[in-house]
């Protein structure tokens, strides 16, 4: 897989200051930099989110957003999957 780092600069001082990177991937589908459970936890009660209990080891959360409930991790050191990203940002409604 090829990967292509893009940056956004802010020359107001006239310097480049990078400010955020976004990975490129051949089919030109932009996805975030790998994110950490803690992150992802930290975004989700930002937006409202809650987790309610615990079901088969592992934490339930609820999303008053999209009105929907959604399985997490314990896991708050490792990085999310993406694919298990993108289904907690379907579920979730919180954009990552």
């Amino acid at each position: 897989m090829e990967y292509e780092y893009e940056t956004e600069n802010n020359s107001e001082n006239g310097r480049s200051n990078i400010l955020n990177y976004f990975i490129r991937i051949k089919n030109n589908t932009i996805f975030a930099p790998p994110m950490k459970y803690s992150e992802v936890e930290r975004k989700l009660q930002k937006a409202g989110c809650y987790e309610v209990r615990e079901m088969n080891g592992h934490p339930l959360w609820y999303c008053p957003i999209t009105n929907k409930y959604f399985k997490m991790s314990h896991h708050k050191s490792k990085e999310v999957a993406k694919g298990t990203l993108k289904s907690i940002s379907n579920d979730s409604g919180v954009k990552f």
